[in-house]
This record gives structure tokens, C-alpha cells and sequence, in this order.
């Protein structure tokens, strides 16, 4: 195998010939080696699929075409499923909002008043114990000691109640959050993407079709290489980084490049290499 590299954008694929320029024995002797090839992307040819199970609902390129990297060239049969479950779980993620957020400022209403309460208890049992001992009954005093020892209990249950409803709040939203994101994914994938920029070789998905087979072939065509065969007899005089010439009907004019790499695999029924 041969490889010649150039950069070009006229020609995607084509048969021509190759003729490698090799210096001899004698430096200012130089012999040409012809060879018949086939001009192709460097990247070779990229056929497009999309998710097995789904079919083509919609092609947006044409052959010949060029299109940008992430580029939508079809849309596919599963896109309003998918879109409508991305609906429900970002009304569902709404509703848990709107549903905390109601249970969160009732219990921090509770918490205030838990509050208001224990400062009530303990504005109480000082102003009681600010009178004079003979002023004091032990039972009174005991009793307003409970209240305030109540209402400090009653509001650390408040604020504790508060606090894991917030915690349940965030882990709730980061599970829905996690379930919007695969939704988003997988709605993504029901539009299939230009893996990169190139040209539109051809165009083997149909509307209607399944999408598994193929919906489009993509070349990038801002690297081309030529692919060619060498007589066996000529594949010993051949070497990477010689300069070499290719031309054929499909190109506007003859274009240059070297070998970058040559195989030594040889077909014994053809004699080429």
C-alpha cells in the first residue's frame, strides 16, 4: 500500500495515476514509478447512524452539501416522545419546588412562633425570679422553669424539622436534576449531530426509514490521500518521504504530495503490493 498525502478540496473520491519520483544509484538520476490509485479522505468515509429501534423522520442535507461539525442532519422518530418526557419531569421538578417551598415556609412559621414562645417562657420565669424570695412560691417558680425548658425543647424539634426538610429539598432537586439531564441526553441523541465539518458523500437514509442503516456519508475532505498499488517488482525502490505526482480525469490539475507510508502485504495472484 501507498499512501500519498496532500491537502486538496476538488476531488473526494476517484481512480488516477500515481507517479513516484525515485532517485537511483546515481543521485542525478531519477526514475518515475507509475501505479494506478484511488483518491480518498485521509479519514476515510464516515457513515452516519442513528439509535437502533428509531426510523428517519426528517433529512435537513443533501448530497454534495457541506456541513459544520455539530450540525442537526436528521431527526428521528423518537424526538417528540422523548421531548414530551423532558416536559414531564421539568413540570414535575416545578411542582416539587412549588410543593417544598409551601412546606418549608410552614415550618418556619412554626419555628418563629416556637420561638416567640420560648422568649415569652423566658421573659416570664426572669421576671418571676426577680422578685423577692419571700415573693416566690417554689411551685410557681418550678412550673415556669418546665414552660421554659418546654418551649426551648418544642423549638430545637422546630428547627430540626426545618432543616431536614431543606436537606430532603436538595437531594429531591438533585435527583430531578439528574433525571432532566439523561431527558435532555436522550432527547440530544434524537437529533443526530454532524460528527465533524465535511462534505455530504452521499445520502442512503430515506424518510420513513430505519435510521440504524445509515442516514447519511460524511467525508472530510481537507486532508486527501491517495491509495495505490505497486508492482512488487517496484516496491523495494519506493520509500516514505519521496516525492510523488497524481493525476486523473477527476482532478483540474496534477497534484503533489510524498509517501507517507508503504505496505508490504503482497497479492500473489496480481503481483502488487
Amino acid at each position: 500500500m501507498l499512501l500519498c498525502g496532500k491537502r486538496m478540496r476538488s476531488c473526494v473520491v476517484g481512480f488516477l495515476f500515481l507517479f513516484v519520483s525515485v532517485a537511483t544509484a546515481q543521485a542525478e538520476d531519477i526514475a518515475t514509478i507509475g501505479a494506478l490509485g484511488t483518491l480518498l479522505p485521509e479519514s476515510g468515509l464516515v457513515r452516519v447512524v442513528g439509535t437502533p429501534g428509531t426510523s428517519i423522520s426528517q433529512i435537513n442535507i443533501k448530497q454534495d452539501e457541506t456541513v459544520e461539525h455539530n450540525a442537526t442532519i436528521a431527526r428521528l422518530s423518537n424526538h417528540e416522545l422523548l421531548e414530551a418526557e423532558l416536559k414531564s419531569i421539568r413540570l414535575e421538578y416545578d411542582i416539587l419546588l412549588t410543593v417544598h417551598k409551601h412546606k418549608v415556609n410552614l415550618l418556619q412559621l412554626a419555628v418563629d412562633n416556637a420561638r416567640l414562645r420560648r422568649n415569652r417562657a423566658d421573659a416570664s420565669l426572669n421576671k418571676y425570679l426577680a422578685l423577692s424570695k419571700n415573693a416566690q412560691v417554689n411551685a410557681v417558680r418550678d412550673q415556669r422553669r418546665n414552660d421554659v425548658a418546654d418551649a426551648r425543647h418544642a423549638l430545637k424539634t422546630k428547627e430540626a424539622e426545618l432543616a431536614q426538610a431543606i436537606d430532603t429539598i436538595e437531594l429531591d432537586k438533585k435527583k430531578i436534576q439528574l433525571q432532566i439531564e439523561k431527558a435532555q441526553i436522550n432527547l440530544n441523541s434524537a437529533d443526530v449531530k454532524a460528527p465533524f465539518s465535511g462534505l455530504v458523500l452521499d445520502v442512503p437514509g430515506v424518510v420513513g426509514g430505519p435510521s440504524g442503516a445509515g442516514i447519511v456519508v460524511l467525508a472530510d475532505i481537507s486532508q486527501m490521500m491517495v491509495k495505490c498499488e505497486v508492482y512488487e517488482g517496484d516496491l523495494g525502490k519506493v520509500k516514505v518521504g519521496q516525492k510523488a505526482t497524481a493525476s486523473g480525469k477527476s482532478l483540474s490539475k496534477d497534484i503533489s504530495g510524498q509517501v507517507v507510508k508503504v505496505g508490504r502485504e503482497i497479492d500473489i495472484s496480481r503481483k502488487v503490493a
